[in-house]
């Protein structure tokens, strides 16, 4: 995998909209009203927010897409914030608001992380990387990633068959929260087997 620029746009933000529109987190996130311009305006947040802090990674036949960066680098500074404002203004279902800001605020609650582990915030692959060994390939590349830089994995899912493929790849799920949708909560350690990428 490599770093993206921001000439990958485009590719990326296609793949996220392919991802996202199955996602029950995102899709409480947005409603049931105009989804594609509310999936197209939170996708744009995300890059133009994981771009800052060169988090995003774009598999080798561009297929495939992974948004991490240290989970020191989660919080965003004033202009961010309010960007993310305007994000949420644009994109959220705001009669959910009140409840989406509490249920935002206990998953980093329940977040158990290391400053320096890498938080996966997106991983994805297009319709066509689905059909090849895309997804197997992006996660291996991440795994070298998390070994050469002698730090552990960190990631979050609301669904439960994207939970089985995290660990079959060594993720452990060490926590699950019921909201309106389930999280599970993961981590893979540097030392995880490599067997576990078969």
């Amino acid at each position: 995998m490599n770093l993206a620029n921001a000439s990958d746009r485009a590719v990326i933000l296609e793949i996220f909209l392919q991802s996202y529109k199955d996602n029950p987190h995102v899709r409480y996130l947005i409603g049931d009203q105009f989804v594609t311009s509310r999936l197209k305006t939170l996708a744009n947040f995300v890059f133009d927010i994981a771009m800052k802090r060169k988090g995003i990674y774009l598999s080798e036949d561009k297929q495939g897409v992974v948004v991490m960066f240290p989970c020191a680098s989660i919080q965003l500074n004033s202009k961010e914030k309010i960007k993310q404002y305007l994000m949420v203004i644009r994109a959220f279902n705001l009669y959910r608001l009140f409840k989406i800001i509490n249920i935002e605020a206990a998953i980093k609650l329940e977040r158990k992380a290391n400053p320096n582990d890498l938080y996966v915030w997106f991983y994805g692959v297009s319709e066509q990387g689905a059909k090849q060994d895309t997804a197997r390939k992006l996660m291996k590349a991440m795994f070298e990633l998390s070994l050469t830089q002698q730090v552990d994995l960190i990631a979050e899912t609301s669904l439960a068959r994207n939970q089985k493929i995290y660990e079959r790849f060594g993720f452990v799920t060490y926590h699950q929260r019921a909201f309106d949708f389930p999280v599970f909560f993961m981590r893979r350690t540097r030392e995880s087997p490599e067997t576990t990428l078969i």
